[in-house]
């Protein structure tokens, strides 16, 4: 998926022009806002990636003056923002906007003005791949992802910055990384709150999330999300409900960017090393771009390693991620300066995923810990401690944040000086108890009962041959 060119448009949406409400101000907008899309669309694609933050359009005006305008992640190597050029105080400045012009976009207003002007230019970006997106969900290729499972490399960067000039110094030799394996049709809000939270360690159904594919800069995230950190979101972002990996991952050494928390975005690299068909073995030279996962799947000098890929499953990994919410990493700001601190360094806060799982030292990493939660999150069983978490924080210099196990629906309130949060319960989709497929995930997936005990799902004949022989014989009926 690529930026759209004018080719791709139709003459309505190259000629639309975004709509500035009465008492707005478009003057307090980037300048190029105030032009066709078509125009901010060239712009958009005619910009080389960005160095700390600054472009040149010399290529365009011949001036090789370098400005403050950017649609680059310089970290992650890709777009952003759906490939709208943005200055690098514009995520201050939209703060702001917002703050002022809250009152004329959005409820009651006419469809015009339903959105704020910089989501205006997202939702123009997002009509052109809304429709590629549909195009391809007929293709062979996609349809083919529904009895395939995907090979996923899950890499941490340890820093929150977008430009290398202030990542550099964050930087780690180790990797904090996580290797599994995932059906292809999962859909990318169960591959955020099943899969990639408990193979990270991050807390499920906490924090919100965005993905962004780095080839056109297109956000899809959640809608309805009750986490208090949505307020961070900014844009338009396509609903993650709707979309699974086939449609973001489509072939190998293809990635996505995946934030986590988007106060902290803590950032992560998603990528596709292979698509295999359920029951195909896979052994180490599948990995041979790949030194350090080798090394880590050989383990005590073992030579061979092989792997039969039929569900989702946690292969390996290394370092646990950053503890949630401890104040800054120790007032660090990037676990990369944990990490650098060495093996045996205790963060002075420990964040509630280090506190709830007896976590104290970024490098005391335990696979089999990890896998325990990764299958418990891909079972049926929903996550006890969901809904059961408020968070509050007051805001001052010592004013640390304070975590109370409480139960309830979701609220939120602030006064003096304070916001608190619980979350609702999030249940799972049902699955098939064998290859763990998820029904809500595959429209076109049907899911029967076991006959005898009424309790455990399967998408056909063959898994529920594979779960009896290996497990259901001997719990069917008790």
């Amino acid at each position: 998926m690529d930026l759209p060119n004018e080719k791709n448009l139709t003459s309505k949406e190259a000629s639309a022009r975004i709509i500035f409400a009465d008492g707005d101000n478009p003057s307090s907008y980037p300048e190029f806002l105030n032009h066709t899309f078509r125009e901010i669309l060239e712009l958009a694609r005619c910009l080389p990636p960005s160095v700390n933050g600054r472009t040149s359009l010399a290529h365009i005006t011949g001036d090789d003056t370098m400005i403050d305008i950017s649609n680059w992640d310089e970290t992650m190597e890709g777009y952003d923002n759906w490939g709208v050029p943005v200055r690098p105080d514009d995520a201050f400045m939209a703060m702001m906007r917002k703050d002022e012009s809250q009152f004329m976009y959005g409820w009651g207003k006419s469809k015009e003005l339903a959105c704020e002007p910089v989501e205006q230019v997202h939702r123009m970006m997002a009509a052109y791949h809304e429709r590629t997106l549909e195009e391809y969900s007929h293709t062979k290729e996609f349809q083919d992802g529904q009895s395939q499972l995907y090979v996923l490399l899950i890499q941490l960067h340890p820093s929150h910055h977008t430009t290398k000039e202030h990542t550099k110094e964050h930087t780690h030799k180790n990797k904090v990384w996580r290797l599994v394996t995932c059906h292809a049709d999962t859909n990318l809000d169960s591959f955020h709150d099943q899969i990639i939270a408990p193979a990270m360690g991050w807390r499920r159904h906490y924090h919100g999330y965005k993905f962004i594919i780095p080839t056109s800069g297109v956000a899809l995230g959640p809608q309805n999300s009750d986490a208090i950190d949505m307020m961070h979101s900014n844009g338009y972002t396509f609903d993650s409900e709707n979309y699974d990996l086939r449609h973001v991952l489509r072939t190998p050494k293809k990635r996505i960017h995946y934030i986590y928390d988007l106060g902290d975005a803590w950032r992560h690299d998603v990528t596709l090393i292979g698509r295999v068909d359920r029951g195909t073995t896979i052994g180490l030279d599948y990995f041979d771009q790949y030194k350090f996962v080798q090394d880590a799947l050989r383990g005590n000098g073992r030579q061979e390693w092989s792997l039969e890929v039929n569900m989702n499953k946690l292969i390996a990994g290394a370092i646990n991620c950053p503890p949630e919410d401890s104040n800054g990493c120790d007032e660090m700001g990037n676990y990369g300066n944990i990490l650098k601190r060495g093996h045996n360094y205790q963060p002075n806060e420990f964040g509630v995923n280090w506190t709830e799982h007896g976590i104290f030292n970024a490098f005391d990493f335990d696979l089999d810990d990890h896998q325990e939660r990764f299958d418990e999150a891909t079972s049926q069983r929903k996550n006890p401690s969901d809904g059961c978490m408020q968070y509050m924080t007051t805001f001052g210099d010592n004013s640390p944040a304070d975590f109370r196990r409480m139960g309830g629906k979701h609220r939120k309130h602030s006064g003096n000086g304070a916001q608190s949060e619980v979350l609702g319960k999030k249940h799972t989709s049902k699955k098939c108890a064998n290859c763990l497929k998820q029904q809500h995930s595959n429209a076109d997936l049907k899911l029967f009962t076991c006959s005898r005990c009424k309790t455990v799902r399967y998408c056909g004949k063959q898994c529920q041959r594979e779960h009896w022989k290996r497990s259901h014989k001997n719990t069917c009926n008790q």
